[in-house]
């Protein structure tokens, strides 16, 4: 399984803002990710479900209150979530 572009958002970051990641499912994930960092900034449309962990469980709630008034939120921002994790997400999407 393929993660390459995933890789490269770990390894050279993006910048302060969300990247996007079209899954082999055709899904489209946003990932916000500091250079050699063990955890990332993860926003999934409510197509998409977590996997079941603690490291799906550090949603913002403040992003969706913050943005409500301006467009609508059809998704959900997960703060700090571990690249493995990450990782195993985009895989159960077929990569």
């Amino acid at each position: 399984m393929t993660v390459t572009l995933f890789e490269g958002f770990l390894a050279n970051g993006t910048d302060d803002t969300h990247c996007n990641l079209r899954l082999a499912d055709g899904q489209i994930i946003s990932i916000k990710a500091i250079p050699d960092t063990a955890t990332v900034d993860v926003y999934l449309p409510d197509g998409i479900s977590t996997p079941s962990g603690d490291a799906w469980e550090r949603q913002d709630r403040w992003e969706a209150r913050l943005t409500a008034g301006d467009v609508p939120v059809d998704g959900r921002y997960f703060c700090e979530v571990a690249v493995a994790d990450v990782r195993k997400l985009i895989e159960e999407h077929g990569g």
